[in-house]
């Protein structure tokens, strides 16, 4: 008899239901970014700054917190960038702001350490930081689409000698001059989300020939065109994100003949160039 009640015992210990403190859940995280799409590079702090926010759920989140971090996937050698713990409320929401430096696409961590009977739980998502990038992190003489000679560019970078219309004005730090039509000059943007192009053009002063035109061109097909006849061309373009980018000097006039000023080519890209 006393064995049947034992066994019926057991059999009532092992039916009975968990309870609530002793049963085991995981925190559950999710994390946005509003704007999706920040500007490293403008002067407008708005156009920088992004708003980390989201949920915990699933578990404790009164007195807690979450651990934000960010990492730029886009540098060469990725760093994760502790951002800080946010309170959270008392339904478990949080949010803080967010300013990078330098272009990219930004992987956002969110993180909720383990607590009580809950199971550390986290959440990702990501964040693309344009910036106005130098066309020199680009350049690549060596790329064959279009087909057109490269080899007739003298880099004359921080070199005042070259002026269009008596001055170097808006040619910025890095200049090119091209000898002669059909010169190109490539920009390899593919795999950084480029979006635009900005650049200035013009006949150089030191040029028989006193007016040429200009095309940029992507996958072979022309985008965009300016003429200088002896004046400064000021191009800006929306870009497709899927080519590089062209800058052709249009017409077949010699290398002796024309001398074409390019200079202070920007792109607008998730490129991580130092701010």
């Amino acid at each position: 008899m006393r064995k049947v009640l034992s066994v019926l015992a057991l059999t009532v210990v092992v039916a009975a239901p968990m309870s609530a403190a002793q049963a085991t859940t995981t925190y559950k995280v999710s994390v946005a970014v509003d704007p999706k799409l920040t500007d490293a590079s403008s002067k407008d702090a708005a156009m920088r700054t992004t708003t980390i926010k989201g949920r915990v759920t699933n578990g404790p989140v009164k007195g807690r917190t979450v651990h934000l971090y960010a990492t730029n996937t886009s540098a060469a050698s990725p760093t994760r960038q502790d951002l800080g713990t946010v309170a959270l409320s008392s339904t478990g929401r949080f949010a803080r702001t967010f300013a990078p430096t330098r272009g990219g696409i930004w992987k956002i961590l969110a993180d909720r350490p383990a607590y009580g009977s809950a199971r550390a739980g986290h959440g990702t998502t990501t964040l693309s930081v344009f910036q106005w990038t130098r066309g020199t992190e680009f350049n690549d003489g060596a790329i064959d689409t279009p087909t057109a000679p490269t080899d007739r560019i003298q880099d004359v970078t921080d070199n005042p000698a070259w002026t269009v219309n008596g001055s170097s004005s808006g040619y910025g730090e890095m200049k090119y001059v091209l000898s002669g039509g059909g010169t190109t000059v490539g920009f390899d943007t593919r795999g950084h989300t480029c979006k635009k192009v900005s650049l200035h053009a013009g006949v150089a002063d030191a040029s028989t020939v006193t007016s040429a035109g200009f095309t940029i061109l992507q996958h072979g097909q022309p985008i965009g065109t300016a003429t200088s006849d002896g004046e400064d061309a000021y191009v800006k373009k929306d870009i497709s994100t899927a080519y590089a980018i062209f800058f052709k000097v249009n017409g077949a006039a010699g290398v002796d003949d024309l001398k074409v000023l390019l200079g202070n080519v920007k792109l607008f890209c998730t490129y991580p160039s130092e701010p």
